[in-house]
């Protein structure tokens, strides 16, 4: 799909259709506060990874609100699996970053993103424990919850503000192109944290971070990312640096130091 396409819908549909996607992930969020820091029991799936109620509850609420706002399109999410995907199909990630979820960690996010025609172009990011989102239209800016236009960092930043969300995945496969970069800025200027998940995106989107990093990614965890930071002057690529709208590993940073890095 193009960008031309996109455009082809009708201005008040994409309009419509943005703020439905904020509403959801609102709403989702809302639903996962009724179980956050609380005792609920954990189950482990075939891959390792923790699913809890909260996960369960949360995506079905969500997939009810697009029901019945939107019965004609599709939906795939995490926890209830996807029916085959149409022109617009619903993204959804109830709850991402459970291990800080059950953990009582307030970093997790709730995620909403619309494909049209297999491609993403809407995004929204919510961390329901401080009421922060971070959502972007393809053609139509990347905003917070007042509907203020956010922005990457101004390139070159004074610091490396550095986030992954899996530490010791990313050492075991960290690219050729980081360590130069970090020193390039030295110990004293780099700042290296795991606030990771979806949560980082939000910090970079936001110009409160560089470089986000993830080692591995679903449909899920990938889908609202490039619109979000497309929109806030980012760019979305691969842990190489390739350019990439649902990459399966991810770079996250400004197209500025994008091209500092790779030219």
């Amino acid at each position: 799909m193009s960008t031309s396409d996109w455009n082809r819908i009708p201005a008040q549909l994409r309009h419509d259709l943005w703020l439905f996607a904020e509403e959801l992930a609102l709403a989702g969020g809302q639903k996962s506060l009724e179980f956050f820091a609380k005792d609920i029991g954990v189950e482990w799936k075939t891959d390792q990874s923790p699913v809890t109620i909260a996960d369960r509850e949360t995506e079905l609420s969500m997939r009810q609100m697009i029901a019945e706002r939107y019965p004609d399109h599709a939906i795939h999410g995490e926890e209830y699996g996807a029916a085959p995907h149409k022109e617009f199909t619903w993204v959804l990630d109830p709850i991402d970053g459970t291990k800080s979820f059950i953990s009582g960690v307030p970093l997790y996010c709730t995620l909403a993103a619309l494909l049209y025609q297999g491609t993403p172009v809407i995004g929204v990011i919510v961390n329901p424990p401080s009421g922060e989102l971070v959502s972007g239209c393809m053609n139509s800016g990347t905003r917070d919850a007042s509907g203020d236009p956010v922005r990457v960092s101004a390139s070159p930043a004074p610091q490396l503000r550095l986030y992954t969300s899996d530490y010791e995945g990313l050492r075991a496969a960290e690219p050729d192109w980081l360590q130069p970069l970090k020193d390039t800025y030295g110990p004293g200027r780099t700042v290296a944290r795991t606030w990771g998940d979806a949560y980082g995106y939000m910090l970079v989107a936001t110009g409160r971070g560089e470089i986000m990093l993830d080692p591995e990614l679903k449909l899920w965890d990938v889908a609202p990312l490039h619109p979000i930071l497309h929109e806030a002057g980012g760019i979305l690529c691969d842990i190489q640096g390739t350019p990439a709208t649902l990459p399966r590993s991810a770079t996250a940073m400004s197209r500025e130091l994008h091209q500092q890095i790779f030219g």
